[in-house]
């Protein structure tokens, strides 16, 4: 009975959109959608609001149609089975691609798509697939040709889109910067890649770390040793850099050495962290000081880079800066975790006392 008026209820709706009596329709699901959710019923109510926000905005009413994208990622997000669900891949693909598909239709100018935008990266990142999502952005973004912001989800994006947003750099290097600037362009996203995640440590039984003659960093109480200091974006950046320097057609080269001292200094980066060698790190940094001078946020990256991936102390955050570019460094380091906070602390802590014990 239910399901039976469940369908009379589409018809309606199908009807009323049929004859552009949009404010009528749009009424009625926004009545529906209250009704929905006071009897839990999300799962109907999602396939619901999908369908007639992609009504709406197919036929031009981008207001009611973005009205009811939102209560669609509202539905999503109050339904209490969708972390279940969730556990099919291919129903993180499908929620991607929907809320994909209604953030493409709603005007790139609206403010409204920027709402929408916002809500859905807003959602729970323990149950949402929020990389998949950025990951969609990113592809709409570039096809729109805005690419400073594709740029920016395409950081936040899956780390096996690493082709995928090397060919976006290449377009975006092409159409907006100087041929100078070539090396620019991926050194910029790379370095914010690797420093805007917390480092992945990968847990191992002790006689794996002796069998690959790793070297085990800290120790635990269980029989296992936490080793490595890769993560994904290191494999993301691999895969972006490869791509950008084989398909760019100022560059056409796979391996180095490359003609741009800064592709160089990036290929051996990743190098440096596959074998988590500080000694390796310092002295590729020390090398390469005079290009590195080209941009003065390197330095920065370099030191959070330091501090994530060889266990150095970070000295980026003790040195005052002000104006847009410290506020945008500040924003890619902020992830830092407490157990590095409280490190930090100790080791100030450590150097005050030394200091009085020397003037004393």
């Amino acid at each position: 009975m239910a399901q039976m008026k469940g369908e009379r209820i589409v018809v309606k709706l199908r009807k009323l959109l049929d004859a552009n009596e949009y404010y009528e329709a749009h009424q009625l699901y926004r009545t529906l959608y209250f009704r929905y959710s006071n009897s839990k019923r999300f799962e109907e109510l999602q396939e619901l609001l999908y369908e007639g926000a992609d009504r709406f905005l197919s036929r031009g009413q981008f207001n009611s149609g973005a009205d009811l994208a939102s209560l669609y990622l509202d539905a999503v997000n109050a339904d209490a089975n969708m972390k279940l669900r969730l556990s099919d891949d291919k129903c993180c693909v499908q929620l991607s691609q929907r809320i994909a598909d209604l953030m493409h239709k709603i005007p790139s100018k609206s403010s409204e798509r920027v709402s929408f935008m916002m809500s859905a990266l807003k959602l729970r990142s323990d149950v949402f697939p929020l990389p998949l999502i950025h990951y969609q952005f990113a592809l709409i973004l570039w096809r729109e040709k805005n690419f400073p912001e594709s740029r920016y989800h395409f950081l936040h994006s899956p780390d096996t889109c690493g082709e995928d947003c090397a060919l976006m750099l290449i377009e975006y290097h092409i159409t907006s910067g100087y041929p100078s600037e070539v090396d620019l362009f991926i050194a910029q996203f790379i370095l914010q890649l690797l420093c805007i995640k917390k480092v992945v440590k990968n847990r191992v039984p002790i006689e794996e770390c002796v069998e690959s003659s790793c070297s085990p960093s800290t120790s635990s109480s269980n029989g296992l040793k936490i080793i490595g200091c890769k993560s994904v974006q290191h494999a993301y950046a691999n895969k972006a850099l490869q791509c950008f320097t084989t398909k760019h057609p100022q560059i056409q080269k796979k391996n180095p050495p490359f003609l741009l001292p800064l592709l160089n200094f990036l290929w051996f980066l990743l190098l440096a962290i596959d074998s988590g060698k500080s000694s390796t790190f310092k002295v590729l940094c020390d090398l390469y000081s005079p290009i590195l001078k080209r941009d003065p946020s390197y330095n920065d990256y370099l030191s959070k880079i330091g501090e994530l991936y060889f266990g150095l102390q970070s000295t980026a955050r003790n040195r005052p800066m002000g104006g847009f570019l410290g506020n945008l460094l500040q924003s890619f380091f902020e992830d830092e975790n407490d157990n590095n906070e409280e490190e930090t602390l100790s080791a100030g802590t450590a150097a005050n006392r030394q200091v009085d014990e020397e003037l004393d």
